[in-house]
């Protein structure tokens, strides 16, 4: 129960943080069509990023609660989605480090 709040506010809230600074970086968005697709998507891919982390931290509260099968496994799952959304969201990452060469 105690890793729920810190999930919740540090590592969601950093990618929330980091995606809207994406969203609205004028010198990524004066960097041509491309790049400024690139950042805006990986804007989304890293919300996407923070509510699998809040999802996460919920679950984690339950299992806190109910050390039930299902909630383990309701757990699993959130940690599966996590990993696919912080996956994709670093490849748009990389892509914007190399210049909006990604996907």
């Amino acid at each position: 129960m105690r890793v729920s709040g810190p999930l919740q506010r540090q590592v969601s809230g950093d990618r929330h943080v980091l995606a809207r600074v994406l969203a609205g970086d004028r010198l990524l968005r004066s960097g041509g069509p491309r790049t400024a697709a690139l950042a805006a998507e990986t804007a989304v891919l890293l919300q996407a990023s923070s509510d699998a982390v809040l999802d996460l931290a919920r679950a984690v509260f339950l299992l806190g609660a109910s050390w039930s099968a299902e909630t383990l496994e309701l757990c699993r799952r959130r940690v599966r989605e996590l990993y696919d959304a912080d996956a994709r969201a670093v490849e748009g990452l990389a892509g914007l480090r190399r210049g909006g060469s990604a996907f």
